[in-house]
């Protein structure tokens, strides 16, 4: 998935800026923790 997504990240960072894909990145991986962190079962 890192390969697959290296290429798009770089294309979003140099679109839109590093600061705004890295704190993007930070809040999909919270959420995402938040949500694995909220399940009932594996």
């Amino acid at each position: 998935m890192v390969a697959a997504m290296l290429p798009a990240s770089g294309w979003l960072a140099d679109r839109s800026g590093v600061k705004k894909v890295f704190f993007s990145a930070i809040v999909l991986l919270t959420l995402g923790s938040l949500l694995c962190a909220h399940a009932t079962s594996l």
